[in-house]
């Protein structure tokens, strides 16, 4: 039996991600700059 999608509500959550990635922090340098310390430590020495 073959799967019936409602594509009216795969079209809303297509529309709400959209919306969503609208106001989504893309980039964060400070939180990147926490990240790769955390990532390096260690590693070389400076």
């Amino acid at each position: 039996m073959p799967i019936i999608r409602d594509p009216d509500k795969e079209l809303l959550e297509a529309l709400n991600e959209l919306e969503d990635a609208r106001t989504r922090i893309y980039y964060d340098a400070d939180k990147d700059k926490t990240s790769r310390q955390s990532y390096y430590k260690g590693c070389c020495k400076e």
